[in-house]
């Protein structure tokens, strides 16, 4: 009655790195295989041209926008800045707190993945926010 099937199954690895992050040798035989002549001539003139450091070195306006964003938060919460809509100088430590722990997280998540003025830029603030932090809850305490 149980019939007994006999099909094949091929599993093709096309990933172009193994685990360890080293470049298969099958995947850039593959990838030069399946690119057109015409493209590979243009990527090596376009690569003599100018030397432009890669993506990962350059410096991205949009997270620095966002760790300032991040930072101005944290400094309206430490009382450094005013509130946006009434303009008064108000404390709130635990909300300091978590913002400085966001951006402690962001740190480790980010390490070796920022460019040094990103890094430097992150280092910095956070510093000084949790300077500023000490400071504000040393004097809430004592007064």
């Amino acid at each position: 009655m149980s019939e007994e099937r006999t099909e094949t199954i091929k599993v093709t690895d096309r990933r172009h790195f193994y685990a360890d992050g080293t470049r298969r040798q099958e995947a850039s035989q593959e990838e030069s295989d399946q690119i057109p002549a015409s493209t590979t001539q243009t990527v090596a003139s376009d690569s003599n041209a100018a030397a432009q450091p890669a993506p990962s070195e350059q410096e991205n306006p949009v997270f620095l926008d966002f760790l300032a964003n991040l930072i101005s938060g944290a400094a309206g919460y430490l009382g450094l800045a005013p509130h946006p809509i009434t303009g008064q100088m108000t404390s709130d430590l635990d909300g300091a707190r978590h913002m400085i722990d966001v951006l402690k997280a962001l740190q480790q998540k980010t390490r070796g993945n920022l460019t040094a003025s990103e890094r430097e830029f992150l280092d910095n603030a956070l510093a000084q926010l949790q300077l500023a932090y000490v400071r504000a809850s040393s004097a809430k305490q004592s007064a």
